[in-house]
């Protein structure tokens, strides 16, 4: 895969390897070190080298931990339209993270909060069948889940009709990109709750002074590819490790060295480029960089 850039960082030609040593150098890559005033948050950041290093060959991602501790219940997802009869209202979730009980609970608050509503809500979790089920425990009015009612819907690639983007709480909760209505006063999703949506996975994306895209994982769907996936399988006091005894993902640099590596530009996304939040939590990546003495 061929790195692109421009300026300072022009690739150099092949002849540039012939007989020239490689040497490595091992960089800890921690968000404290990042520039505060230009960026506050821990993710994303950038990180500037001790040193530029010149006529790079690969970078490897060979250690270092990340939270885990994320919402799965966020900013961005969290909204959706709701009716009674033929009233619309708002719901807001509350941003953290949940459980497939709590998000049960929530969601029965935020229905019942709902100022105008006749009916009173009940939001029940079955552990057998994994789903949730909406039911009026008083009142008559038919009410209606209305996923499709913009602003706050997922957003569906019009050529391919996959997900380029998930706008509402929907698919945490087993629905589909559609309307749904109650009948005899209950409402089942189709499919499964997935409390873990948001917490599974962490797409690293990686750039070289604003230029150069380390992307090895290509996506489908016209996702923006990145330099490596992290599976959140195991982790220890809300941290994820990576080490050497798991995979070390590597870029290289082909067919020519990178000329100049001055900065790194860290960022920690969902499948749908989206920054995660960590909640100020800092996190430490190392690398190992090969270039050409």
């Amino acid at each position: 895969m061929s790195a692109i850039t421009s300026g300072q960082g022009v690739l150099l030609p092949d002849s540039s390897r012939k007989n020239r040593k490689q040497r490595t150098v091992t960089v800890a890559v921690n968000s404290r070190d990042r520039n505060l005033m230009a960026d506050y948050q821990t993710n994303p950041f950038r990180w500037t080298f001790r040193r530029p290093l010149k006529d790079v060959v690969s970078i490897e991602l060979v250690n270092g931990c990340v939270p885990t501790d994320l919402y799965n219940m966020n900013t961005g997802w969290n909204i959706f339209t709701f009716a009674e009869g033929a009233t619309n209202y708002t719901v807001t979730l509350t941003p953290g993270q949940y459980t497939a009980t709590e998000l049960c609970t929530d969601l029965q608050r935020a229905l019942n909060a709902l100022s105008g509503v006749y009916n009173t809500y009940a939001v029940t979790y079955s552990y057998i069948t994994k789903k949730a089920t909406i039911t009026v425990s008083a009142g008559v009015l038919a009410f209606s889940f209305l996923f499709l009612e913009h602003p706050y819907t997922d957003t569906i690639d019009g050529t391919t009709g996959a997900i380029q983007l998930i706008g509402c709480p929907a698919r945490i909760f087993g629905f589909e990109n559609w309307n749904y209505t109650s009948v005899a006063g209950s409402l089942t999703p189709p499919n499964r709750m997935d409390p873990s949506l948001f917490l599974q996975r962490l797409y690293l994306h990686l750039n070289a002074d604003n230029s150069v895209e380390f992307n090895r994982v290509e996506m489908g769907a016209g996702r923006k590819d990145c330099f490596h996936i992290m599976y959140l399988d195991q982790s220890t006091g809300g941290y994820y490790t990576l080490n050497r005894d798991t995979y070390t993902p590597i870029f290289y640099s082909a067919p020519v060295p990178i000329a100049r590596i001055a900065t790194l530009n860290i960022s920690l996304r969902d499948e749908f480029y989206r920054v995660v939040d960590l909640g100020g939590h800092d996190f430490t990546l190392v690398f190992e960089v090969t270039y050409l003495e």
